[in-house]
């Protein structure tokens, strides 16, 4: 933030845009590594069959989302609803 009012030249006032946020240069004195890890070759496969796995898997899981969704809405529907929310200093509110 103080890089971004020194910029401005005027106290208070900043431009703060994402892409200076996230620059390198502001990021440099919180993350001082600069390097990364290499996944190995086995890693890369481990990593390409599980999104496999999960792409495979994704249509099932989303039947069986939408099938619990609509189970969960039929079965509700009898159901009494929410307590309202209690308020301090207030008279209590009617239930419907």
């Amino acid at each position: 933030m103080r890089l971004a009012t020194s910029c401005t030249e005027v106290s208070g006032l900043a431009v703060i845009a994402p892409s200076v946020m996230t620059s390198p240069t502001s990021m440099a004195p919180l993350y001082p590594c600069a390097t990364v890890a290499y996944r190995s070759a086995a890693q890369v496969r481990n990593k390409q069959r599980v999104e496999t796995l999960i792409r495979l898997a994704a249509p099932a899981l989303d039947v069986v989302l939408y099938a619990g969704d609509k189970a969960s809405r039929v079965i509700g529907r009898n159901q009494i609803g929410p307590e309202p929310a209690r308020r301090p200093g207030l008279p209590p509110g009617r239930r419907h």
